[in-house]
């Protein structure tokens, strides 16, 4: 085990660079004009960009970007790599997305956003799918925006209600990039969630040094 004030030190630093406008923009192409949180990514956003870059190709047509937060980076980052494709990013917390869409008017980025809870006001069908939802487990440590963060006693409820409803808005052959740091829901217990589901998993993408991953995984059958 790691002592706690070399774990602190680690955090501390992965904040500075998570919070960082330049790095930001250096990694995702994105320029950041307002925030409301402090940090502007987290490693699972980093694994999803891998992902988008190695698994979209022709499926970067109808895109979906559930729980989009204060920026929409991996929205905007989508429309930037993919010029051509429809961009819906959307999140529970209008204050956020008003924020995105304003960092997204700023980029010039056309995408759209809506208000929702999960599919609650969606509607698809869509090529591709992307979330990186909470999965961090209760806490009594409050959060601005809870939803953003924790997610029922394991850290899977958010997962599950995502996975039990996707399936009618994804088109035919569609994806789901799922973003999941493992750190807090462990590997073989995501993979046993997708199955549970009655989702295959096509692919795992990850990142050396970095507890995230993302599965690309498509319904069964």
């Amino acid at each position: 085990m790691k002592p706690k004030c070399l774990t602190g030190v680690y955090v501390a630093v992965l904040d500075l660079l998570r919070s960082s406008t330049l790095l930001t923009r250096v990694i995702y192409g994105v320029r950041v004009e307002r925030k409301i949180l402090s940090l502007n990514w987290d490693l699972t956003t980093i694994v999803l960009k891998k992902a988008i870059d190695t698994e979209f190709g022709a499926a970067a047509r109808d895109v979906l970007d559930m729980g989009c937060g204060h920026l929409a980076i991996l929205g905007q980052y989508i429309k930037k790599r993919h010029p051509e494709s429809r961009v819906t990013s959307v999140d529970i917390y209008q204050e956020l997305l008003d924020n995105a869409a304003l960092n997204a008017r700023e980029n010039a980025v056309a995408i759209s956003f809506v208000r929702s809870d999960l599919y609650e006001n969606v509607k698809g069908p869509y090529n591709c799918i992307v979330f990186n939802p909470p999965y961090i487990p209760v806490d009594s440590k409050p959060l601005p925006y809870p939803k953003t963060g924790y997610s029922g006693p394991d850290g899977t409820e958010t997962m599950r209600a995502f996975l039990g409803q996707s399936k009618p808005y994804l088109a035919p052959g569609g994806m789901i990039l799922l973003g999941v740091n493992c750190f807090y829901v462990p590997y073989e217990k995501v993979l046993a969630i997708i199955d549970e589901y009655g989702y295959v998993v096509r692919n795992v993408v990850s990142r050396r040094f970095n507890t995230s991953k993302a599965f690309v995984i498509q319904p069964n059958g």
